[in-house]
Order: structure tokens, then sequence, then C-alpha cells
């Protein structure tokens, strides 16, 4: 339903499938690959039966895009086609008001990113493209699709915030997902220190109010905290495949 605001599922779990999806066409083997941009770098996992979608993933605050290889997101790959895009310009992403070093020394992460995800589409071929992120990279996927909406029409996010400077409309789908124990992201937000730094973390529930027009649907999941369950690659598959229309 699509609502302009944030829908609340307290307690919720998405029941997972692991099915192959359809979009898939013949290619070689998996392989690694990986390509740099603009004092960055991108890392690309391109699974036997590569289709035309490419999921790009964001990693946290303090990590490399060594983290969602390590939280399955290539493994993810594999079992449903999608070429998984791991871009790596540091520790942290200038999500706005949050977090490290990118956001202090206000570093255009939009304009990295946005290009990044161009060059992409025509290296690997792809006609859609899905946004994901963790924690920091989850804010800086929230503010790339307010300040550029047509790079994508869907996103999922873990332990996120709407940090981004301003506000912005787009009219797609996101999902965000919370832990119920998170102290690190607060889902109903506070003040909070990270690396030494104090953060405004913003509630999640107000994200309807800084992405406009979209389609939210929050679901905060019991049991768990700042971390992402080991089967977050599959929610948020399972969250992005609502839609299977071009993004």
């Amino acid at each position: 339903m699509r609502s302009g605001g944030v829908v609340t599922a307290s307690l919720l779990l998405v029941a997972l499938s692991v099915a192959p999806s359809p979009w898939l066409r013949s290619q070689p083997p998996t392989r690694d690959g990986s390509f740099r941009f603009a004092a960055g770098a991108v890392r690309v996992h391109i699974p036997r039966n590569a289709g035309t979608v490419g999921v790009v993933v964001l990693h946290s605050l303090g990590n490399s895009a060594a983290e969602p290889v390590a939280q399955g997101w290539s493994a993810a790959a594999d079992r449903h086609g999608f070429v998984a895009i791991y871009p790596d310009r540091g520790t942290s992403w200038n999500a706005g008001i949050c977090c490290g070093t990118a956001s202090e020394a206000s570093r255009d992460d939009v304009s990295w990113l946005t290009q990044v995800i161009a060059l992409a589409r025509v290296k690997y071929h792809l006609t859609s493209i899905l946004l994901a992120g963790f924690s920091n990279g989850g804010m800086m996927i929230e503010r790339l699709i307010t300040e550029v909406p047509s790079v994508s029409s869907r996103f999922a996010v873990w332990g996120s915030a709407p940090e981004m400077p301003q506000s912005g409309d787009w009219p797609g789908q996101g999902a965000i997902f919370e832990g119920n124990d998170d102290i690190v992201v607060p889902p109903d937000g506070g003040t909070v220190t990270f690396d030494g730094a104090t953060e405004v973390i913003r509630p999640a529930s107000s994200t309807s109010d800084w992405i406009r027009g979209a389609e939210l649907h929050l679901h905060v999941i019991p049991g768990f905290g700042h971390a992402p369950p080991p089967n977050w690659p599959e929610m948020a598959w399972d969250a992005l495949l609502q839609d299977r229309s071009p993004r």
C-alpha cells in the first residue's frame, strides 16, 4: 500500500525465500572483479548465472567492502543471480550529519556513488540497480536517493537513520530494518558517540519526513541489536523483490 509515510510493522520478521530469481542469463563461471574510480575502489561479485540486476551494498562505519562479503552478500548473489557491487571510499560515508571523517570533511559521496553506479551499469550490462546498506552505509543510501532520485526505486537498510542534511522527494519503495535492542543507532533516535564524536541520531520513524512521497516500511526486529542477523542479505533481497520493474 502506498501511503507516503512509514508503515510500522513492530516485531515483524520477514518470511524468507531462497528460490532462484527469474532474471538469469547464461554467463561464465562465478568470478570476482573490481575497478577503481576517483580515489576509491569498487569490488564486484559476478555469479555464474548473472542477470541484469545489480545490488549496490554499502558498508558500515569503520569497515570496508569486505564487510558485506562477510555478511553473505556474495553468497546471496550466487543464489539469486544478481551482480553484487561493493563501493569503497574509506571507512565512512558522508551521510550528512553522520558519520566519521567523510562527514567532517564534507566529502561529496553523492556524486561519487552516482558516477560509480552509472559506470557499473555499463560495465556489467545492468538494467536495474537496487540499493542496500548497513548503519552508516544505510544512512548514505537514504541520502543518495533523496538527492539523486533516479539512481534507483528500491532500497533496503539495516540499523540506519535519516541523517541527510535536507529532505527530498523520492517516489520509490524502501524497507527499513531495525534491531529492537539497538543502542548504537537507536530506533527511537538520540545522542550517541562514535569514535569519540557526538552524533545526533534521528528516529527511524521520522524517515518519511526526510524522504517525501516514498512508500516506506519500518520493520523492528525483536531480539537484535545493531548487528544484522545472519540472514540479512536474504531479508533485504526479499524486500527488494517486491517490484521487478526497471530501476
